[in-house]
This record gives C-alpha cells, sequence and structure tokens, in this order.
C-alpha cells in the first residue's frame, strides 16, 4: 500500500511539472521532494533528539532506539560529562547524537560512508550540537592512506560494510581514507579518547593495532566493542584488550539481536 501511495504521488508531481519548461519541471520535482523531508523527534531522558530522515534506515535507527541496544545506552550514560567519547563506526548518529544530546563535552563521530555521514552530519546541524559533536569521514584503522570499502548499500543508514569482503557487502566498493588511533591523536592532534565505542564489522584488530600508544596511556577509561557471534575473535580481540591494561568486566548477550557486546575498563 505504501509503494502504491508512493507512486501515486510521483504520478501528481509529474503531471503537475508538464505544463512547464524543463528547468522549472525540475524544480518542481525538487521542491516537492524537499517539501517531503521529514524529521523524527526521538524521545529521550535527556530530551528529543532530532533525526533527518532520507529513507526507511534512516528511520530505523531513532524508531528502535530504546529496545536495540539498551545496554549500549546504560554504557553511554555512565560516561562522564567532561570526556573525550570517540564513537568508531558511528553509522548515523545513534549514540554520538545521544552522547551530544546528554552533555557529554567533547564527542567525535568516525563513519566513512559518504552518504551516512553526510546524514550524520545534517543531523548534528539540525540539533545544534556544535562544538561538543566533530564528525569525520574516516575510517580508523592500523594505517594511513586508502582501502576498499565493501558496502551493503550505498545508501545512508546501512550498515554491516567492512574492509574486508567477508563481513561487508559486495552491493557497492567505496575507496575511503583510513588512519589509526594513534595517527589521528599525534599527528592531527584530535582529543585523545577517555571513552571508545567500537562497531566496526571485522576489523578490530587492526583498530586496536593502530591505537596501543594511546590505549596503553592511560588516559582510555573504557572501550565498549561490538561483536558478531565468533567467539575465538571474541576470545582474541579480549587477550589483546588485556595485554593494553583493561579487564573485561561485562558481555551483555541480549536475545532479540545476532551480536553482543563486551565492556572493557582499565585496571
Amino acid at each position: 500500500m505504501s509503494k502504491k501511495r508512493a507512486f501515486i504521488a510521483k504520478g501528481f508531481t509529474l503531471l503537475l511539472g508538464l505544463p512547464q519548461k524543463s528547468w522549472r519541471r525540475f524544480g518542481t520535482r525538487f521542491e516537492t521532494l524537499k517539501s517531503l523531508r521529514y524529521t523524527y523527534a526521538l524521545e529521550t531522558k535527556h530530551g528529543p533528539i532530532l533525526y533527518e530522515v532520507s529513507n526507511l534506515r534512516t528511520l530505523d535507527t531513532p524508531w528502535h532506539f530504546h529496545e536495540k541496544e539498551p545496554p549500549t545506552i546504560d554504557w553511554v550514560d555512565q560516561i562522564p560529562l567532561n570526556a573525550v567519547f570517540w564513537d568508531i563506526g558511528a553509522n548515523a548518529g545513534e549514540f554520538a547524537l545521544y552522547a551530544a544530546k546528554r552533555g557529554i563535552s567533547n564527542t567525535i563521530a568516525f563513519e566513512p560512508s559518504p552518504a551516512t555521514y553526510a546524514n550524520l552530519c545534517r543531523n548534528n546541524e539540525i540539533n545544534g550540537f556544535g562544538e561538543n559533536l566533530t564528525v569525520l569521514c574516516l575510517g580508523l584503522l592500523d594505517t594511513q592512506g586508502t582501502c576498499e570499502f565493501h558496502m551493503r548499500d550505498s545508501e545512508a543508514g546501512h550498515s554491516c560494510h567492512s574492509i574486508d569482503e567477508h563481513f561487508g557487502g559486495s552491493a557497492h566498493i567505496e575507496t575511503i581514507l583510513t588512519a589509526s588511533i594513534d595517527f589521528m591523536v599525534e599527528e592531527f592532534g584530535i582529543p585523545a579518547p577517555t571513552h571508545i565505542k567500537l562497531d566496526i564489522d571485522g576489523a578490530e584488530e587492526r583498530v586496536i593495532a593502530g591505537g596501543k600508544r594511546t590505549l596503553s596511556s592511560g588516559q582510555v577509561a573504557s572501550v565498549y566493542i561490538e561483536f558478531e557471534n565468533n567467539e575465538a575473535r571474541f576470545d582474541a580481540i579480549s587477550r589483546s584488550m588485556e595485554d593494553l591494561g583493561f579487564t573485561r568486566t561485562a558481555v551483555h548477550r541480549p536475545a532479540h539481536i545476532d551480536y553482543f557486546f563486551a565492556e572493557y575498563r582499565r585496571d
């Protein structure tokens, strides 16, 4: 029914433009699209967060926010307000926006998907977070340069992309810029994180390897990592975190999703 009604609306818009010259006809179409742009207000205990909805995926993020990952919300709520929070693999910004709304003074979101990055920038703008939230179109790894980014879909809001073709999708391959955590801190002067959320589907080891100096410096108090259901990788990454001075303090396995989360805190 939704597709049928959308088709009727499209036909009506095209009909309106028939008497117009080509340029004005296109103008009518784009102004119609602009007028139909939808902003969704997510209600949270810290106040509403606005999301610009460009497709159903960008609506899905705020629509299911409270039900999808309660442990992640709880973790963000424990971050001190004077922290530097890095959201690595931020997508449309559900937790970066939530952190900024909560009042965390410095949130830095990394999202390499171009369309999703643009949507996150727009969400930042319409919420007016300003200097509290910085958004960077960049993939964090253990090297500086470029790499292939395997995407399930190039539209905003889609997930399960990866530099590893076995984790990412095959619908589209994008070339993205990459840098390491240590490089961003030491060469670009990005404020070193005190809290990190890592959600990047298949390259967690390389991100950790590229941040060894920062992670072992004593500045990082907590790291929160999302894992697919692969116990061997989970154990290997947990050992790497232990080598850097962190203790695994919690594991969350929600029954309604096919992935889980682990918290690591500095000893």
